[in-house]
């Protein structure tokens, strides 16, 4: 599960428990960017946004962080990562990764997005409602999907969409709050916020 984590929060760990539980999975890496292509460079150094991180997962045994982004320098595509993950744990061995539904929604401009799908399940993380696909996700899913339970069988090529709880948080809203004084008391774990507080993030 990537993302920059600037910083991170409760519903990022809350979708990650609850989305490894369905798959059957007792862990789940979580993998800071250092420079995400579709955006904008987060506004934190990679040492900050990943100190917030392990404090936030200390003492979880399902989430454990792979930073192997932050020491590549430019762009962090994740097919790279990927294939620099598949060297270590070989062919066999299922790897998922998972996706909010609306960064699956732009899979198809991603860098080398079809090898993407060569080297992992994709996990689409969904929420109730209408969702706006292109066509060519839509079939992608129809060839694809596999129950949710199944992928830890699977090692790579396989689609699946599993519901999470969807908390009315997101980094930018807790930056905006952060910096205009305002309390992030029950949206990130005490020990981030607290670190937060010392280091004068976000003010």
């Amino acid at each position: 599960m990537g993302g920059t984590f600037d910083p991170v929060h409760n519903g990022h760990l809350q979708t990650a428990r609850e989305a490894a539980a369905q798959l059957g999975v007792d862990k789940v890496l979580l993998l800071p960017s250092r420079q995400p292509p579709h955006r904008a460079s987060p506004g934190r150094l990679p040492e900050q946004r990943l100190a917030m991180l392990k404090l936030a997962v200390a003492g979880d045994a399902c989430l454990t962080i792979d930073d192997r982004e932050l020491h590549r320098a430019g762009p962090s595509f994740t097919v790279d990562t990927l294939e620099s993950l598949r060297k270590e744990v070989g062919c066999h061995v299922s790897v998922s990764m998972m996706l909010g539904l609306d960064a699956f929604a732009l899979l198809p401009s991603w860098h080398r997005w079809q090898d993407v799908l060569r080297l992992v399940n994709v996990v689409v993380l969904a929420r109730p409602g209408a969702e706006d696909l292109s066509r060519e996700l839509i079939d992608l899913i129809a060839e694809r999907h596999q129950p949710p339970s199944t992928l830890r069988d699977i090692p790579s090529g396989a689609l699946t969409r599993v519901q999470t709880t969807q908390l009315p948080i997101s980094s930018t809203l807790i930056r905006t709050d952060l910096g205009a004084g305002l309390s992030v008391h029950g949206l990130l774990p005490t020990s981030v916020i607290a670190y937060i507080r010392e280091h004068h993030l976000y003010v």
